[in-house]
């Protein structure tokens, strides 16, 4: 059981990363410029930017109430059974903690560069179906003009890697789309062989704003899954 729960949290840990974060993780960051480094000495402009950056984030995160996940946002709410546990945003952090220590150094890097909100996790009793969701901020022009399908393509090969590394084998990945409410959305499926069961995975990317969400869905086995799936509707 928690060999397919590592398992279940890097998948999700993977994919909602990974399709959110495109940049390259080897690539240098900007070394500093004397502007740079007078601006920094502006504790006021920073502070004020800080603080309209927390604000932002705030108005986009979700709430939880009893079983039921809302994010006005987005537009998505998600209704969970007793079986279901919401983590807060602490038990959020020692996930990616935990995720980033196993998978790599790429995905280390790719947590620690990302500039998303990680919104929403949570698990169900049986220790491997789960759910998380998160919104990564998109210039606007990017984003209106961006192929989801594209965009989640340019995950498969880091998620592949990772698991290869860790030892685990029969990876599928397909781009596809997925019903939600009768709306459709583009999705990445993934599915690894655990110890001979299936982990199966969808990754629904949904643009928001300027955001881009992407929701994870992790469940053994795709009745499971589809159960995940039919617990998500939308909202106006």
């Amino acid at each position: 059981m928690k060999k397919l729960l590592l398992a279940s949290l890097i998948l999700c840990m993977l994919l909602f990363v990974a399709c959110g974060n495109q940049s390259d993780p080897t690539e240098p960051a900007d070394q500093p410029t004397q502007n740079m480094l007078e601006e920094d000495a502006q504790p006021t402009i920073a502070d004020e930017m800080q603080e309209e950056s927390t604000e932002a984030k705030q108005e986009i995160r979700g709430t939880v109430d009893g079983n039921t996940y809302r994010n006005e946002f987005i537009g998505i709410e998600i209704t969970l059974d007793d079986t279901w546990t919401f983590y807060n945003d602490e038990q959020i952090a020692a996930l990616y903690g935990l995720t980033a220590d196993r998978a790599g150094e790429d995905f280390a890097n790719l947590i620690e560069n990302s500039p998303v909100v990680y919104d929403m996790y949570a698990m169900a009793a049986n220790q491997v179906n789960n759910i998380g969701i998160n919104l990564e901020k998109v210039d606007a022009v990017l984003l209106e003009t961006m192929d989801l399908a594209a965009n989640l393509q340019k995950s498969v090969d880091i998620i592949k890697t990772s698991y290869e590394n860790m030892g685990y084998s029969d990876i599928q990945t397909e781009i596809s789309t997925v019903e939600i409410d009768g709306q459709e959305f583009d999705c990445l499926n993934v599915s690894v062989s655990v110890g001979g069961m299936i982990m199966n995975q969808t990754t629904v990317s949904i643009k928001c704003g300027d955001y881009l969400a992407s929701l994870a869905l992790t469940a053994l086995g795709e009745d499971s899954l589809a159960e995940i799936l039919n617990s998500i509707s939308l909202i106006d």
